[in-house]
Parts: C-alpha cells; structure tokens; sequence
C-alpha cells in the first residue's frame, strides 16, 4: 500500500511540473535577412506548387462528398491562395513568427 501511494505521490509530483516539450520556437535574435539562390528558389517553388495543388484537390473532394459546405469550401480554397500568393511574394520563405501564439496552461 505505502508503495502505490508513494508511486501516486511521485506521479503528482512529476505531473505538477508540465510538460517539458512545451517550448515555444525562438525567433533569431539578430534578424537576419535570409537570401536564396536561384536553384533554392525554384526547389522551394515545385514544392509548394504541388503542395498547393494537392490541397486544392483535397478541399474539392471535401466539397463534392458533402463534408465541407461549398460556401465555406470557397472560403478556405481563397484563404489557401491568399497565403500560396505571400509565400510566393517571399520568395518562399515562410514566416515562422506569426502573431497568434498559442496560450501556455501553467
């Protein structure tokens, strides 16, 4: 009995702590502007042209089974652009410090 106890007692403890992975991501200190070649960019490019594609194909399958209204199947295929047309305009360089953040529990 002491034993169990003192296994809840120690699982209380540990638990009390969180999560230890819940780490938010650093942005870089100094802010450097990051360059790309030519071949980098292109790379990046077919990447994301079928990565878009596929998402597109996904949204529209939703759509036509029934899963997701067209009205807001629309919405998401416009937002979908909107952001494949910045990342483009960034030369693909993607934006790691949004400005939502998620809330950590304490």
């Amino acid at each position: 009995m002491k034993k169990i106890f003192s296994l809840m007692m120690i699982a209380v403890f540990i638990l009390s702590f969180g999560n230890p992975m819940n780490v938010q991501a650093v942005t870089n200190p100094n802010d450097q502007k990051i360059t790309l070649s030519k071949e980098q960019i292109d790379e990046l490019a077919k990447l994301h042209e079928e990565l878009h594609g596929t998402k597109i194909e996904l949204i529209n399958k939703y759509i036509e089974f029934g899963v997701i209204p067209k009205d807001k199947g629309e919405k998401m295929l416009e937002h979908l652009d909107k952001r494949y047309q910045m990342l483009k305009e960034n030369q693909y360089i993607m934006k790691w410090d949004h400005k939502h953040r998620h809330k950590q529990t304490q």
